[in-house]
């Protein structure tokens, strides 16, 4: 009874990770659902039983390929998010970590489109955990957009370095990047004192 769920799971994923490589190679417009068949060695017709489009193959392949990543972040987040010095540590030692997958992974032979597209999924999977840290961070609870636009320039700033395709960036980098987000974050990571949203932000 149980094999065919599982059967059917392994075709979906085996769908999943020849696409994402043909994504990355030809970018969105030119990666057609019968080169993923293709490479997958089955028929059309069997993607489509498991995608209604093209689109939903791109997200759901996008989304297979940052699973482990968001459980990384959750178990990040869970852990530290009430001490945001030790959250933003935990933060850097992960990408710094995963850095060099990213950049072996999303370098610059990956078509732009996949390169934007990859960016703003990656944003949104880090961003609410940011989200989470910088409302605890907030002296004045009233100020939601000031969370949200922190949040943003704060996971902008960390994904952006850490998809950089320069061999080494994250590291070569690493402090300036800390010093730039612990001012972001409102930190003074010598005292790990709790500071308002800095002004300009607000």
């Amino acid at each position: 009874m149980t094999q065919k769920p599982t059967a059917e799971l392994s075709r979906r994923e085996a769908i999943l990770s020849a696409a994402l490589p043909l994504f990355l190679e030809n970018g969105y417009e030119k990666t057609s659902v019968r080169m993923i068949a293709n490479k997958v060695g089955c028929e059309v017709g069997l993607v489509y039983y498991y995608f209604s489009t093209k689109d939903d193959v791109f997200e759901n392949a996008l989304a297979l390929y940052f699973e482990n990543q968001e459980k990384a972040l959750t178990e990040i987040t869970e852990k530290t998010k009430k001490d945001a010095s030790l959250f933003l540590e935990a933060l850097f030692t992960y990408f710094e970590k995963e850095a060099p997958a990213f950049a072996k992974t999303f370098n610059e032979n990956v078509h732009w489109t996949i390169r934007f597209a990859v960016r703003t999924k990656f944003v949104e999977l880090v961003r609410p955990h940011m989200e989470e840290v910088v409302s605890i961070l907030a002296s004045d609870s009233r100020m939601p957009y000031a969370v949200a636009v922190t949040a943003k320039t704060a996971s902008d700033m960390l994904v952006g370095a850490a998809l950089e395709s320069e061999t080494g960036y994250f590291a070569k980098n690493k402090e300036e990047l800390h010093r730039i987000l612990s001012h972001i974050l409102g930190l003074d990571r010598a005292s790990g004192r709790r500071r308002e949203i800095p002004s300009f932000l607000l």
